[in-house]
């Protein structure tokens, strides 16, 4: 999602004692000028971090919105990009980013 949207919705919402982070992700969807990503985890290989937000790294960021303008990573039906992210995380950030769409059953 749009990072810097991710930020202004969630004080928003905090502030007024809801944590509706569903509505965040569509209102906040990435588009193909969206520089600044967050991933909302919900799954893991590890069972560790699921349901936390990240953000990523320069490298994260850049590899993210080249694969948004060159049509890589699309969102779906409800407006969300789905993907594999990989990397170290420090504190809150995903860094040495590596960004894959997802491939679902029955999509192309």
């Amino acid at each position: 999602m749009d990072a810097d949207c991710y930020n202004t919705n969630k004080v928003s919402s905090q502030e007024s004692g809801h944590k509706t982070y569903t509505s965040i992700t569509k209102t906040c969807a990435p588009t193909a000028s969206t520089t600044n990503f967050a991933v909302r985890i919900t799954g893991s290989a590890y069972g560790e971090r699921v349901g936390n937000t990240i953000k990523l790294d320069n490298s994260g960021n850049a590899q993210a919105a080249s694969e948004m303008q060159n049509g890589q990573l699309k969102p779906g039906r409800h407006g969300t990009v789905h993907v594999v992210v990989s990397g170290k995380l420090e504190g809150e950030t995903l860094v040495s980013a590596t960004v894959k769409p997802t491939r679902k059953h029955g999509s192309s």
